[in-house]
């Protein structure tokens, strides 16, 4: 299994495991993510991963082809117990850890490969066919779905168009609108909202383009 950014390790020593060392390892820090399945690597010093399995008070722990990784989806923010298990007999616990939980961060509007606005070329405007959300700077693969937003066109601080989008694909009065755009033009695109993984609602701050030829 692929894990992606750093490999934080938090060794554990439990003492009713007669000082058998316990290593559970996660991505990113001690930290796991509402909305996705957060990949967690275990070993010990005397078990095998064929005989030990993973368990936790929040969430679901799947198992992957790799008999040392598992994915945990914790459904609720706050904190999660992790515990290393024997799979035989009373199922001791080996090791636990603790880790916290939170919501995936905000994402930022996206348009012709740009987030949060900037300039824009007309010619480049006028071929976009939809506005997206992304999330930079984050180890995991979190998609979230446009649900709506406000399209304005602004000339010289005068609104010359205005639109309300139910889909990510811009209707065709927006993108006939964007046909008429000249420079220094403004397009905005306002009261986005999204949904996150965890199928959350997210408001998301405006995004304004400036045309520049």
């Amino acid at each position: 299994m692929k894990v992606i950014g750093f490999i934080f390790l938090l060794l554990l020593t439990n003492a009713i495991a007669n000082g058998q060392k316990c290593v559970i390892s996660a991505t990113k820090e001690n930290i796991l993510y509402i909305g996705i399945a957060n990949p967690i690597d275990i070993g010990t010093s005397k078990y095998s991963c064929k005989e030990i399995s993973l368990a936790t008070n929040n969430g679901i722990v799947e198992t992957t082809d790799d008999p040392c990784s598992y994915l945990i989806s914790p459904d609720k923010i706050g904190k999660a117990e992790i515990s290393v298990v024997e799979k035989k007999g009373n199922r001791k616990v080996i090791g636990r850890a603790i880790f916290r939980v939170k919501a995936i961060p905000g994402p930022d509007v996206m348009l012709a490969g740009r987030t949060s606005g900037g300039e824009i070329g007309k010619s480049e405007l006028k071929v976009q066919i939809a506005l997206a959300a992304v999330l930079n700077g984050f180890d995991f693969d979190a998609r979230f779905r446009i649900d709506s937003y406000t399209v304005i066109i602004l000339r010289n601080e005068k609104v010359l168009f205005v639109r309300r989008c139910e889909t990510p694909r811009f209707p065709s009065e927006v993108t006939q609108a964007f046909q008429t755009v000249q420079k220094n033009d403004k397009v905005v695109f306002a009261a986005v909202c999204c949904t996150a993984p965890d199928n959350k609602m997210r408001k998301l701050q405006p995004a304004e383009f400036t045309v520049v030829d």
